[in-house]
């Protein structure tokens, strides 16, 4: 597939990310009458490459590049192929913006310690440098934690990568072996990447280990990866979620016995499902809009995200047997382990009568569980209150049930 068309300058060329070769990458195509006559890769990089954007001079690209979860900003010169970094701080760039001047480059940044900022820099500039400050003054950076690159075994003995979070000592409370639980991302064609994440940095200041894996569909790994779940929601990639758990166990980095797993929208499905068809491996859960049922996900969610799961996981009609098997509301009964479930109202994406489905058959089985639905809120929350009810709600659910149970 090709995505991201720019035009250069001149309108003779087409800048665009393509995964031809088994990888996002940056190609340009030479445009004359109405023909694309030529199309050259710009860069020979094992990682995935995305998001260019012309200099006003048309001699080169600003793209970024995605490499173990962090995702730098870089140049490459139309001809020449001559590639080398504008900016590398450890985190996340995005969305680059050059000045007419072809040589100021403005981006956003933000890494697990800094939430977004505005950062310029320039061809004669020793280091980027930041236009704002959006962590408040009252919180010490030095408190908030950076991970490291891991990679554990996920199925099929496939390495899982990931970012692994260690609380400093003073958050363990005395503890030799802490607590953890399993935050897994949305999507599913997404990924946790090297930024701020505040659900974390709450998470493992109050210490507990906080392990992020990218599991088989997630991006940033090349094509292959990310389509290793097509078709096989719930089956894989569930899989390298629940040896994530046991790895951190076999590692001793966390006590096998007291893991919890939360994650929203897709991963607020794989946490329902990890409780349900993993119950050894987890201790507690909490779902943030996540998905109960395929079949009336599919009926009732908005139509673009119909065809996308029609393209990457099957049809309603003729996989129906799939739908439900790939279902946590079929697997309600098996959930053991107490769940916090969180809600918006008005959610377009993963409507309320699809929690509402599982928090019935959990009220009629009487599984230990909570529900609480935010009003106005949509696909997540947006609400600066709402939010941090929500992780205080959070929080407050795997201190009781992984440290004071």
């Amino acid at each position: 597939e090709s995505t991201d068309p720019q035009w250069s300058p001149d309108g003779t060329r087409i800048s665009f990310t393509t995964d031809t070769r088994g990888r996002h990458e940056i190609a340009v195509a030479s445009y004359a009458e109405r023909e694309v006559r030529r199309v050259e890769h710009m860069t020979d990089s094992i990682h995935d490459e995305y998001g260019a954007v012309w200099r006003p001079d048309g001699r080169a690209l600003a793209y970024l590049h995605n490499e173990d979860a962090a995702v730098s900003l870089r140049r490459v010169f139309a001809v020449s192929h001559a590639d080398h970094a504008v900016s590398d701080i450890p985190g996340m760039h995005l969305s680059p913006d050059i000045g007419p001047n072809s040589d100021t480059t403005a981006f956003m940044f933000s890494s697990p310690s800094r939430p977004w900022d505005v950062f310029v820099t320039g061809e004669r500039a020793i280091e980027a440098r930041a236009l704002t400050r959006s962590l408040p003054a009252a919180i010490d950076p030095a408190t908030l934690v950076e991970p490291s690159h891991v990679r554990y075994p996920g199925a099929d003995g496939e390495d899982v990568p990931a970012l692994l979070f260690l609380p400093y000592a003073e958050a363990l409370r005395g503890e030799k072996i802490p607590p953890a639980i399993i935050n897994i991302h949305g999507g599913p064609t997404a990924q946790h990447h090297r930024e701020w994440n505040v659900a974390t940095q709450v998470f493992v200041n109050a210490g507990f280990v906080v392990l992020e894996p990218n599991p088989r569909g997630s991006t940033g790994y090349g094509k292959k990866w990310r389509e290793a779940n097509r078709g096989d929601w719930g089956g894989k990639d569930l899989e390298d979620i629940a040896r994530g758990a046991g790895w951190l166990g076999d590692q001793k980095l966390a006590d096998p016995a007291r893991i919890g797993v939360y994650g929203g929208s897709y991963g607020g499905y794989l946490t329902l499902m990890s409780l349900a068809l993993r119950p050894d491996r987890f201790a507690a859960g909490v779902s943030v809009v996540g998905v109960v049922s395929w079949k009336t996900m599919a009926e009732t969610t908005r139509g673009d995200l119909r065809d996308y799961l029609i393209r990457e996981f099957g049809d309603p009609a003729k996989d129906a047997e799939l739908y439900r098997e790939r279902s946590p509301l079929t697997h309600a009964s098996k959930i053991r382990a107490p769940l916090l479930i969180l809600q918006g109202e008005n959610d377009p994406r993963v409507p309320r009568s699809e929690a509402e489905q599982v928090v019935r058959a959990l009220r009629d089985s009487g599984k230990p569980h909570e529900y609480h639905v935010y009003p106005g809120e949509g696909h997540g929350f947006r609400v600066t209150e709402n939010r941090i009810d929500a992780l205080r709600r959070a929080l407050d659910w795997f201190d009781r049930y992984l440290r004071r149970a």
